[in-house]
């Protein structure tokens, strides 16, 4: 009987080792797991911001001069209009000078629309983005906004009569476009 004593008792004493032994185990898995749940938001927080500064320096570079107030000649028609915009011809007044600007505006059908507006609005600032960025002899600079022109901003460039700008762009081949007969 004490032999059968002895052999409980130190089964028992293997059991609780082994018990010991799995939760020193589970405690060392679970300081691992905090540790790279901190990393892990520590991680997410610098991407947060990264992406913040990512998204300043993008708004900083892409958003154009707003030129409202210096806007002014703003006749009661467009001067032309196609598709889906109007150009205006005005003057962009600067302490130094005054010129004569193109003013380009989305026209809006369904200004009721929510959901047009809004897309028509994300179409206006991805033109205005790539505008900006856009650098060639033959293509007119993107020189700020207009807000008073609703419902979007308007895009205000140099104005170029049809003459000066080809003029100005002597690489530009023209052709008559004729009808066929």
């Amino acid at each position: 009987m004490q032999l059968e004593e002895t052999r409980l008792k130190e089964e028992a004493a293997l059991a609780k080792e082994e018990i010991w032994k799995k939760e020193e185990e589970l405690t060392q898995r679970e300081e691992t797991l905090t540790q790279r749940e901190e990393e892990l938001v520590q991680r997410e927080e610098e991407l947060v911001q990264w992406e913040e500064e990512l998204a300043q320096r993008e708004e900083g570079l892409d958003s154009p001069q707003d030129l409202t107030n210096e806007i002014q000649g703003r006749s009661p028609y467009p001067v032309t209009s196609r598709g889906f915009g109007d150009i205006w011809k005005c003057d962009l007044v600067k302490p130094s000078e005054t010129v004569q600007v193109a003013v380009k505006t989305i026209r809006a059908f369904d200004s009721d629309n929510e959901e047009l507006m809004r897309k028509n609005a994300k179409r206006v600032r991805r033109e205005l983005k790539v505008w900006g960025r856009l650098k060639h002899q033959s293509i007119l600079p993107l020189w700020g906004v207009a807000n008073d022109f609703r419902p979007y901003p308007a895009m205000i460039c140099p104005w170029a009569g049809s003459q000066a700008f080809l003029s100005a762009n002597k690489a530009i081949r023209c052709f008559k476009i004729s009808s066929p007969s």
